[in-house]
């Protein structure tokens, strides 16, 4: 049964990764050909897109263990998948391969797919946030409904976490041969980071010269939420917020110690407007990603912990 088993999970991996390379290779034409052809509608490019970014990251969750990608699996296909040589020889393991090959039960959504990806590649997550928290609030609508205007910008940086991922993915044995980029996809990505370099700098000037209209000096905002943090905008002075995650963890080096810490992936200032989309624009900009908030860790313990 050994063999069953490790067969079926490299059927379900590879399932999914040839499947995500089908759509990520219609997305990125269906891009670059919007890039030539104005006309053409850019909702095309965003639906495969966000469909192949999905798929990926549901095929690097199994690859380690394909129990990571389904929701509510019943009991004994869990014992079917992971203590297989502990069951009887009356067990009927063949029920539980065959719905499992045929795509039976549920797998996790695109939030719970990202969230569970970050856990393996949490050094992703500040550069990847931005990208894909505008995906999962527009993917839907992409694939099923009739999709509003929306920047060139917006529809470049889910390419730009599309190319991200696959490179992620191309680093395993698993993936390896699946995908390689294209000369077009290279010329890409060093366009859309050069351009980030030229975007944070018309930011940066738009925003000083409304900052040379605002009256008051200062302005004091204040928040009470994980996911937000004040902190002064590098332009005009006054309170802006950073957008990112509050992590706690445990350092053990040398003496353990309990820590709390914010990474900030977006940045928006409402007194001079300015807005940095990534982690990456944060630094170019001059801001740190990375915010101490070990100071809190009793609020924290209070609302999360359970011991």
């Amino acid at each position: 049964m050994t063999n069953i088993v490790q067969s079926l999970r490299k059927h379900v991996q590879s399932e999914f990764a040839q499947s995500a390379v089908g759509y990520l290779r219609i997305g990125l034409r269906s891009f670059f050909e919007s890039n030539s052809w104005p006309y053409l509608s850019a909702q095309a490019a965003l639906g495969n897109l966000g469909i192949a970014v999905e798929l990926m990251l549901k095929s690097f969750l199994a690859a380690r263990d394909i129990q990571l990608i389904y929701k509510n699996l019943p009991f004994e296909a869990q014992a079917f998948l992971s203590a297989f040589k502990d069951l009887p020889p009356s067990f009927p393991w063949r029920t539980f391969e065959i719905a499992i090959r045929s795509g039976r039960y549920e797998t996790i959504g695109f939030d719970e797919s990202r969230a569970r990806f970050y856990v393996f590649v949490p050094e992703l997550k500040q550069s990847l946030e931005s990208h894909l928290r505008f995906l999962s609030q527009h993917r839907n609508a992409a694939v099923h409904s009739v999709f509003p205007s929306f920047q060139r910008f917006e529809l470049e940086k889910v390419a730009f976490a599309a190319l991200t991922i696959v490179q992620c993915l191309m680093k395993s044995e698993q993936f390896r041969y699946t995908y390689v980029l294209t000369d077009e996809d290279r010329k890409f990505l060093d366009q859309f980071r050069a351009d980030r370099i030229d975007r944070v700098k018309r930011a940066v000037e738009k925003s000083k010269k409304h900052a040379a209209t605002i009256e008051h000096t200062s302005s004091c905002i204040s928040v009470d939420e994980w996911g937000l943090y004040v902190t002064e905008c590098p332009i005009c002075g006054c309170d802006g917020i950073l957008y990112g995650d509050t992590e706690h963890g445990f350092n053990e080096d040398n003496e353990p110690f309990e820590s709390l810490d914010f990474f900030a992936y977006e940045f928006h200032c409402d007194e001079c407007g300015l807005a940095l989309e990534d982690n990456e624009e944060l630094r170019l900009a001059g801001m740190e990603t990375c915010f101490d908030r070990t100071g809190e860790l009793n609020k924290w313990r209070a609302q999360f912990a359970e011991f």
